[in-house]
C-alpha cells in the first residue's frame, strides 16, 4: 500500500512538474520578444477557508513568470502583495533571474483588507520609477484577485485611471467567486475580452495563465 501512495505522488509531481516546464517551453519557444516591466499586484488576503484560493492565486503568480524571458533587457518583474493594506514584497530590481522570482514567490494568508487601492496607487508613486528598476519602457499591472475590497469602489477605480493615465497597462484576474466583477472590469485596461481573465476551480489555473501569456508575448 505504501508502494503505492509513493508511486503515485512520484506520478503527480512529474505531471506537475511538466505542466511548469510546459508553459516555459511554450511561451519562451514562442519568442515573447516584448520588453517591459510587470507589476504583480497579488491578492493575499481573507480568513477561514480562503487560504487554498491564496494558493491558487500564487500558483497562476508562479505560472506567469514561468512564461516570461525574464532578465536583463527582457522583463523585470516585481510583486504588490494585498493583504492588511498593500506592500511591496520586492521591486523590479530585486530579483533579474526566474529563479530568484520564484523562491521569492512564497506568502502566508494575511487576514485583513486586501488594499487594492492603495497598491494602484504605489504603482505611479513607487513602484513604476527609476530608483526600483522601472526602465521607462512598457509598464505592466497583472492584478491576481480573490477577494473583494471593502474600500470606496470609486477611489478604486480613480486609482486604476490614474494608472492607466500614467500608461500603466492593467490585466485584472478574478479567481474563485469572491471578487466584485463590476470592479475587475472597472479597473481592467481597453477590453474586459482581452484584459480580464476569471477562473473558478484550480483546473482552470493553467488555461487563465496561458491566455494571459499570449496577451502579454503579442
Amino acid at each position: 500500500m505504501l508502494i503505492l501512495l509513493a508511486y503515485l505522488l512520484v506520478i503527480l509531481y512529474n505531471i506537475n512538474n511538466w505542466h511548469y516546464q510546459s508553459i516555459w517551453l511554450h511561451y519562451n519557444a514562442a519568442g515573447c520578444a516584448r520588453s517591459y516591466d510587470v507589476a504583480i499586484l497579488l491578492d493575499i488576503s481573507g480568513s477561514g477557508d480562503a487560504g487554498h484560493v491564496i494558493d491558487w492565486n500564487i500558483n497562476l503568480a508562479r505560472q506567469i513568470v514561468l512564461g516570461l524571458p525574464v532578465g536583463p533587457g527582457q522583463v523585470s518583474v516585481g510583486v504588490v502583495t494585498l493583504g492588511n493594506g498593500a506592500s511591496a514584497s520586492f521591486y523590479l530590481n530585486t530579483y533579474n533571474s526566474k529563479t530568484d522570482i520564484l523562491n521569492a514567490l512564497s506568502f502566508r494568508l494575511a487576514t485583513g483588507p486586501n488594499g487594492l487601492q492603495s497598491a494602484l496607487q504605489t504603482l505611479t508613486s513607487d513602484f513604476f520609477t527609476a530608483t526600483h528598476g522601472s526602465r521607462g519602457g512598457p509598464q505592466v499591472a497583472i492584478a491576481i484577485l480573490s477577494s473583494d475590497s471593502p474600500f470606496d469602489y470609486s477611489g478604486i477605480v480613480q486609482a486604476a485611471a490614474a494608472a492607466r493615465s500614467a500608461n500603466i497597462e492593467i490585466y485584472a484576474v478574478a479567481l474563485g467567486d469572491g471578487p466584485n466583477m463590476a470592479m475587475v472590469n472597472a479597473i481592467a485596461s481597453n477590453s474586459t475580452a482581452t484584459h480580464v481573465l476569471t477562473g473558478m476551480q484550480t483546473s482552470d489555473i493553467a488555461t487563465v495563465a496561458g491566455n494571459l501569456l499570449t496577451y502579454l508575448c503579442q
